[in-house]
């Protein structure tokens, strides 16, 4: 599994020579999420992108290829375990842009693809 852990992961985060990116998939999710349980999140979409923003965070947009390597991302070692489609498309999206992908969620480190866990 090519995966870097935890005490790396603030490392990365911090590293002023790392360009962070963050997915217009999260600010989707937030809106996705906030709309089928209001309430369930403490901030909107907006008040998310506005905040990557003034953190120095740059967005990074959905491609076409992203959506391609999705379809072929391999899941064989997921199985049911994982069933998010936009935590896959994330994946995929950090494979084609050659980024090494930070989650919280340490079953995304199944699809076998470089991740940082970052607790």
């Amino acid at each position: 599994m090519s995966s870097i852990f935890q005490s790396n992961g603030e490392k990365v985060i911090l590293n002023a020579g790392n360009e962070i990116y963050v997915s217009d998939i999260s600010a989707w999710e937030i809106a996705i999420r906030s709309a089928a349980r209001p309430g369930s999140i403490p901030f909107t979409s907006r008040e998310f992108a506005e905040a990557c923003e003034e953190s120095g965070l740059r967005s990074l947009p959905v491609s076409l290829a992203a959506i391609v390597a999705y379809e072929e991302l391999g899941c064989e070692a997921v199985g049911s375990a994982h069933r998010d489609p936009l935590d896959r498309l994330l994946i995929a999206q950090s494979k084609v842009s050659d980024m090494l992908f930070l989650t919280h969620d340490e079953i995304l480190g199944l699809y076998g693809e470089p991740h940082v866990v970052v607790v």
